[in-house]
Parts: C-alpha cells; structure tokens; sequence
C-alpha cells in the first residue's frame, strides 16, 4: 500500500470518483446526496400518494493496509404530490 498520504489521498478520490461514474453511467442511478445512488424510476404507491425509490450507499474508507468499501442499500420515500396540489 502507499505510505505517502498526498498520494493515498488522491488515489482514494480517483477510485471514488470512478466507482460513482460507473453507478451513474452503466446503472444509470441518480445521486441524491452525497455517495447515496437511486433508481430513477420510482414505484409509485397511488392510494398513498408516495413514492419509492430503492438505492445503495456507496463509502470508501482507507483502512491501515487496504482500501474498505461499503455498499449498504437504503431508499428513499417521498409524497408525489406537492404542497400546492394541497391548497
């Protein structure tokens, strides 16, 4: 592993800035905050009025010797209406 922080720190945003091109680009995820990747399309739930959107967290940590990457999956819920619809 590389022992100089400058260049571990830059090889670390290189690999990140990779692995969020490939999850924008191949998956075609959207970023919604930072590092949390959504589908684009949502499941609408219509008698609810919500919709639901299914995604992943992506974190990468530079461990000691290695570089640890995270996936966790999260979603993402949100109304279809809006505020003036309400009115």
């Amino acid at each position: 592993m590389i022992k100089d922080p400058i260049k571990k720190n830059s090889i670390l945003q290189i690999f990140n800035s990779k692995v969020k091109g490939t999850v924008r680009n191949h998956m075609k995820f959207v970023e919604l905050g930072p590092g949390k990747f959504f589908d684009p399309k949502p499941t609408q739930i219509e008698r609810l009025g919500l919709e639901f959107r299914r995604g992943y967290k992506l974190t990468l940590c530079p461990m000691s010797n290695d570089l640890l990457m995270q996936v966790d999956v999260c979603s993402k819920i949100s109304r279809s209406d809006n505020f003036l619809k309400e009115l």
